[in-house]
Order: structure tokens, then sequence, then C-alpha cells
């Protein structure tokens, strides 16, 4: 049987939704600067182009839908990070995994990390995209939290947020490529989470000697 003829015995069984979603996810990571077209997307699974409509009204339906896959796949590529930490590593080391986790989803997923963060849509207005995202910042707040000790919840949403900003940020720049001579030198994902958790909590360093070495 054909690939085609696959997709459309899918379709049939009432999998079109996740079909559509899948078809769209790869074509963001074929071209991640364009949005697939929902006839498009009918096209190459072998569908009418109305079949998507059932599903998606419009092509921002899909892209919503989209962002809370993308919301919802790099939260459990953060938690992986972490469930992969021995029980006593340090919180420099889970900081540093969940940094790295995050500058690896961008630099794999750059369709994902645009459309997350650059394709306008507000997670506030739509319930689920508001509850995932909330569950992908509570993550970091965790380890925040491992970070700070006895910190107000106050501090651990500001450091939460400068932790975010920071490794964004290096996210963002990689992505332009137009890096600084001297980013280069450090530009692996690796160095540039140390690189951000150093900063971020200097008081933690000589606590946790050596601690670089439990990150691999």
């Amino acid at each position: 049987m054909s690939e085609v003829a696959l997709k459309k015995e899918t379709y049939h069984h009432g999998d079109l939704r996740s079909a559509l979603l899948d078809a769209a996810e790869d074509a963001l990571l074929q071209d991640p600067d364009r949005d697939p077209s929902l006839r498009a997307l009918a096209a190459t699974l072998g569908v009418s182009a109305t079949a998507p409509q059932a599903h998606f009204k419009t092509k921002h339906d899909l892209m919503i839908a989209l962002c809370l896959r993308a919301s919802e796949c790099l939260t459990t590529r953060c938690q992986s990070a972490l469930a992969r930490r021995k029980p006593d590593a340090s919180p420099l080391t889970r900081m540093a995994s969940i940094g790295k986790a995050y500058l690896d989803f961008a630099q794999e997923r750059p369709g994902f990390f645009r459309l997350m963060f650059s394709s306008g849509i507000d997670p506030a207005v739509y319930a689920p995209l508001k509850e995932a995202s909330e569950n992908g910042f509570e993550v970091l707040r965790g380890v925040v939290r491992e970070c700070l000790g006895n910190g107000s919840e106050e501090s651990v949403t500001e450091k939460s947020l400068a932790a975010w900003g920071m490794v964004h940020g290096f996210a963002l720049i990689k992505l332009g490529g137009h890096c600084h001579p001297d980013f280069q030198e450090i530009s692996d994902n690796r160095m540039l989470a140390e690189v951000a958790t150093r900063h971020l909590y200097p008081h933690l360093v000589n606590q946790y000697p050596g601690w670089e070495k439990e990150f691999d």
C-alpha cells in the first residue's frame, strides 16, 4: 500500500486532525520560516482541500494547535533533561540541563520556536495554550526554587524571568546567525547553558565545586 493510501486510511479512521498536525510539523522541519497551509497539507495527505476544515476552520486555528504541540514538546524536553540527572545532582547542574534543553529545542526545531515566540499568538487568549505555557514555566520555577533555597516567590519569579530571558536571548542570537566573534568561541549549547547558570547563581558556584562535571 502506498504512503498516500496509508494516510487516507488513517483519515477514514478519524485521525485526520493528528495527521494534519504531523504533516504540519514535518513541513516546519523542512521550512522553519514558512507556516504550512491547510490546502498544501490536504494535498500531502491525499484528502480533499476542504477536509481539514472539519478540524481547523482557519489556518490560524491550525497554528494555535501547532503552538500548543510545540509548547508541550519544549516542556517535555526540559522535564526529560531533569529526569536524566542523578538524584543528588546539584541545582546548578539541573539549571544548566534545562537551559541546554531549551537551546537544543530552538536549534533542532526552529519552526516550532518561531511559532511559539514570533507568530503573534498570545497564549493568554487560548486556555489550553495558556495552561501549557504555565506548565512549562513552572518547570523552570521549580529548579529556580532549588537554586534560591528559601527565596520568596517574588524572587523566584524574578530570577525565573531572568533565566528565561538570558537563555532565550542566546537562542535568538544563534538562530539569527550574526554572532560576534567572542560569542562564537562559546556558542556550543552546553557551554552557553553553563555560562548562563554561572552568571545567574554566582553564590552557588563555590558551594558546588565541579558541578559542570555532572553535566554530561
